[in-house]
């Protein structure tokens, strides 16, 4: 993956920018969904959200590594 990230033009790096920090927001509101509604499994979805949280975390960091300065 990192050298497939290394040859990304610039506007491929803020479109997947874009599109880790939407799958984080996503993450909060799945939290908020569980802390809210008593019809889904909320620790589930707690697990769920936190390891694609950590993932695209990871991810964007990497992504933040190698934009040019």
């Amino acid at each position: 993956m990192s050298a497939v990230l290394h040859n990304l033009p610039v506007s491929d790096y803020t479109r997947l920018l874009a599109a880790l920090t939407a799958i984080v927001v996503r993450c909060d509101d799945l939290d908020a969904l569980a802390a809210a509604d008593g019809a889904v499994d909320r620790q589930q979805v707690r697990i769920d959200s936190a390891r694609i949280r950590h993932l695209a975390d990871e991810a964007r960091r990497l992504v933040v590594a190698r934009l040019p300065s």
